[in-house]
């Protein structure tokens, strides 16, 4: 904690207060005005100040400039006549009045804790018997540990991890009291649990004993709050996690990791998925933090997905040019390439996710799987899946993969056989992805020509298609099921109902923002369910003319599509996409050699 006149500073909850009022500094704002804080009454040059903000990345004097009036306009500043910060021509910036470190009063509170169950909330019962004003000055030499650590941690490997618990170990032997050091060790320890980088249990029992130390010494601490929901999260305890970071950010509205990690759990849970909610946290930490790659990345990944292909590609393409060893933005420049067609640039991005960063290990895989099968590298694809299986929690990922792969070797087998969507792998798959094993079990029946028992499927199997069309949610995976539900009503005799379904989808889609992940493929299948073959096959040539669009070898196999595969252009369009996965293939070539 720090006083510069009437500002008080809090590093601990990155917070800037003037009496009862909080200013809203961006991240890189208050990482300027701290830099200033660490070095006064001496000047911050340009390369200290990279250093210090900027993680070490080389910036513009204009970028420097611009983040200086940045911090002077929210601190009501005039650098004409300077009361905070002010330039030194030809050297840097300096703060004008003096520091001076504050003494911090906290309570200590005993933690009493009822566990239910980890997949219960875990109730956490803090009871203040008392008050013990205690100093937690803390230096300037701790306090940039404490910044080296964190830095260390947010490389997300092996090696950074272990210097991020060595270095926030060193701050705590000093400063046993420091929360934000408690709650850096309490994430650096989640970190080891979620990329197996360290015994499970061994890490999570570790990250909760920060936790609880964290908390007990400032029950009031939002990253202590933020660190808890992860601990639950990972623990499977969803509802706890979601109550915990609803908490954190009662605390702090601000808080950018939590704000950026509640969008993640948001969009992890394959039945719960609720991916608008998910983007709005991120533009509130967008609005929190300007400069933030990762926050940038969900941005561009929520721009492509309603369409601003352009804007998204490039917002990637400057991040990981600046950026090249942070993960999310390959991984959704992945998404976006493979949505576009462009699946040899896409097979190259996911692979890269894989290599910098395990915990997108399931979505990459995945991505990659597909990407490999829609350029026809059917064995490129068994060998990837091979490696997913050796993921110790893959939440039905390794069975969905294989499934396909099943549907896929069917498609291309020169004397049919069984499409390998056996009863038993299917009842396997509902418990973690139930929407897709619904769909591929559907599909299973309408392959054998059993279209009441693929209709008693899916009303059995998602129920929210019986109140079709309605006002439900579509940004969740059981959209899959909606167009071919349409199709099969048409089919057999309800004909207003199924077109009305399929044009309410349409409609949704249409007047955006629409989130799918292939979005030529739900166009295609309404259309066709509504009798439009003609306009199906349009938005099927306009997805080919990209590149090889997305999932085209089940396009051609779906028996929900029988009138478009009849239609005679349709072999034509399939033709010219083939010929285009061979020269992608070759583009590739080199590269897939090397896939195990």
């Amino acid at each position: 904690m720090f006083r510069v006149d009437d500002l008080e500073v809090d590093t601990g909850r990155r917070q800037v207060r003037r009496g009862s009022e909080a200013l809203s500094l961006p991240g890189h704002s208050f990482d300027f005005l701290l830099a200033l804080i660490r070095v006064a009454p001496n000047i911050a040059t340009a390369d200290y100040l990279c250093q210090a903000v900027w993680d070490g990345r080389p910036v513009s004097p204009e970028t420097i400039t611009q983040r200086a009036k940045l911090l002077r306009d929210v601190l009501g500043d005039d650098s004409q006549q300077p009361r905070y910060v002010a330039v030194v021509r030809g050297q840097g910036y300096r703060l004008v009045p003096p520091v001076i470190t504050a003494a911090r009063t906290v309570r200590r509170v005993p933690w009493k804790t009822v566990v239910v169950s980890l997949t219960v909330l875990l109730a956490v019962v803090i009871t203040a018997i008392g008050l013990a004003p205690t100093d937690r000055t803390v230096g300037a030499d701790a306090l940039m540990a404490h910044e080296r650590a964190t830095a260390n941690m947010e490389r997300h490997t092996a090696v950074g991890l272990n210097a991020a618990v060595e270095g926030f170990a060193e701050v705590l032997a000093d400063h046993p009291d420091f929360v934000p050091a408690h709650v850096g060790m309490a994430e650096a320890r989640l970190l080891q649990a979620r990329y197996r980088m360290l015994d499970r249990e061994v890490a999570l029992r570790l990250a909760k004993d920060a936790v609880e130390r964290a908390l007990n010494l400032d029950p009031e601490s939002a990253p202590g709050h933020a660190a808890l929901a992860n601990l639950l999260a990972l623990s499977g305890d969803k509802g706890g996690a979601e109550q915990a970071f609803r908490h954190a950010l009662s605390l702090d509205p601000s808080l950018t990791s939590a704000l950026i990690d509640y969008g993640f759990l948001l969009l992890a849970d394959p039945v719960d998925h609720r991916p608008f909610e998910a983007i709005e946290l991120w533009r509130r930490a967008a609005r929190r933090d300007a400069d933030n790659d990762v926050v940038l990345s969900h941005l561009a990944w929520t721009d492509f997905r309603s369409g601003r292909f352009d804007h998204a590609e490039a917002v990637l393409r400057g991040i990981i040019a600046r950026n090249p060893d942070l993960p999310t933005p390959h991984f959704v420049l992945a998404e976006l390439l493979h949505s576009d067609g462009r699946q040899d640039e896409a097979i190259r991005h996911y692979r890269r996710t894989l290599e910098l960063n395990t915990w997108f290990s399931p979505l990459a895989y995945e991505g990659l799987v597909e990407a490999l099968l829609d350029l026809q590298l059917d064995e490129a694809a068994a060998a990837v899946l091979q490696q997913a299986r050796s993921m110790p929690e893959d939440g039905g990922l390794s069975l969905y993969l294989e499934l396909i792969l099943n549907l896929h070797a069917w498609q291309t087998a020169a004397v049919p056989a069984d499409p390998g969507l056996d009863a038993e792998r299917l009842k396997g798959l509902s418990a973690s992805r139930p929407s897709l094993a619904t769909w591929l079990a559907a599909m299973s029946h309408r392959l054998k020509g059993q279209d009441i028992e693929a209709r008693g499927v899916m009303e059995t199997g998602e129920p929210r298609l019986l109140a079709l069309p309605g006002g439900l949610p579509v940004d969740g995976y059981w959209r899959v099921l909606i167009c071919p539900y349409a199709q099969l009503l048409v089919e057999q005799g309800e004909v207003a109902r199924g077109t009305a379904i399929a044009r309410w989808l349409l409609n949704r889609i249409d007047n955006g923002p629409d989130f799918a992940r292939l979005r030529h493929v739900d166009p295609i299948v309404c259309l066709t369910a509504v009798g439009e073959v003609d306009e199906a096959l349009s938005v099927f040539k306009a997805a080919a003319a990209e590149g090889v669009p997305g999932g085209w070898r089940l396009l051609a196999i779906r028996p929900e599509l029988a009138s478009l595969q009849s239609h005679p252009e349709f072999q034509t369009v399939l033709e010219g996409i083939i010929e285009q996965a061979h020269l992608q293939r070759q583009a590739l070539q080199a590269e897939v050699v090397t896939i195990r």
